[in-house]
């Protein structure tokens, strides 16, 4: 179980790792960077806030990317696939790090 919120906590890194490089990457491609990031707390800290995290919808492996990352290049894809793969094992890591006492 341990090991579980270990993993959930390391993707959490990766994923935000992943989307700040992917922000810096992208700078000149603003269509993609609104189509694929969204401001988390924007509630809390208004527009101008400078944490942008890829869209929680983003993560669903069935969900398309939208027509605007087409024209990114390869590296940057690879970068964003990375990052959808972390922001899905995060809420998969801490649901089964819930789940497992009870299955005991």
């Amino acid at each position: 179980m341990d090991v579980l919120i270990v993993v959930a906590g390391a993707a959490g890194a990766i994923h935000l790792a992943l989307c700040v490089i992917i922000l810096a990457r992208l700078r000149g491609n603003q269509n993609a960077l609104e189509d694929l990031f969204a401001v988390p707390n924007k509630a809390l800290a208004g527009a101008t806030s400078r944490v942008r995290l890829l869209r929680a919808r983003y993560y669903l492996p069935w969900v398309r990317l939208p027509k605007s990352v087409d024209s990114v290049d390869e590296f940057n894809r690879a970068l964003i696939f990375l990052a959808r793969i972390a922001g899905l094992v995060i809420p998969i890591a801490f649901l089964f790090s819930f789940l497992i006492p009870f299955l005991e």
